[in-house]
């Protein structure tokens, strides 16, 4: 009869665990995709980006982004750009 109980003691105990450990999914779940590589925009491989190349939001801010207006953006203008536009980080808990 001990045994019995200690087994379902031990199973409650690996039930709530595993239910715990689900209620938090894992950090990287709510990160954004990261952006292709430069190199994989530049669609004709001329070392630079001009706004057909950008998709999305990025061709939004084309004129943002090309920071000399020279109507092409080049790997640096759009890691400056990245880095000072990143997202706020989410709170630690």
């Amino acid at each position: 009869m001990i045994l019995n109980k200690n087994i379902a003691i031990l199973t409650m105990i690996l039930v709530l665990a595993s239910a715990q450990s689900s209620a938090f999914p894992n950090d990287n779940s709510h990160n954004p995709p990261e952006p292709p590589s430069f190199s994989a925009m530049d669609s004709n491989g001329d070392g630079v980006l001009d706004q057909d190349e950008l998709k999305g939001p990025m061709r939004n801010d084309f004129n943002q982004i090309d920071a000399d207006h020279n109507k092409e953006v080049t790997e640096l203008e759009l890691n400056t750009f990245m880095k000072n536009h990143q997202p706020p980080m989410p709170p630690e808990h």
